[in-house]
């Protein structure tokens, strides 16, 4: 195995992933984007994903940027100096 995500119905028109990880020796190589891709295509139906990620990982922050997520005003902190700040994907209205 060299990725993994686990998703939530929230209801008819959103997700929520709970956990995307990439095997660190598969890391840049495309997996964690190739993943997002695949859950976009299975759950088309949803015009909303979300996450939480770690706010000062900026490199988690970036890679969720890169894949269309935008981030929100909605944060939390789990422990000093570390917060976890909300993100989501909104399909664009056609």
């Amino acid at each position: 195995m060299v990725g993994y995500i686990g998703v939530q119905s929230l209801d008819d028109a959103s997700i929520r992933i709970g956990i995307l990880g990439v095997d660190p020796d598969f890391q840049n190589q495309k997996i964690g984007t190739k993943i997002i891709s695949a859950i976009k295509e299975i759950f088309k139906s949803v015009s909303k994903i979300e996450l939480d990620t770690i706010q000062e990982e900026t490199s988690l922050v970036n890679f969720y940027l890169h894949n269309g997520f935008q981030l929100t005003d909605q944060t939390e902190e789990i422990k000093d100096g570390m917060h976890l700040v909300r993100m989501e994907y909104k399909k664009a209205v056609a």
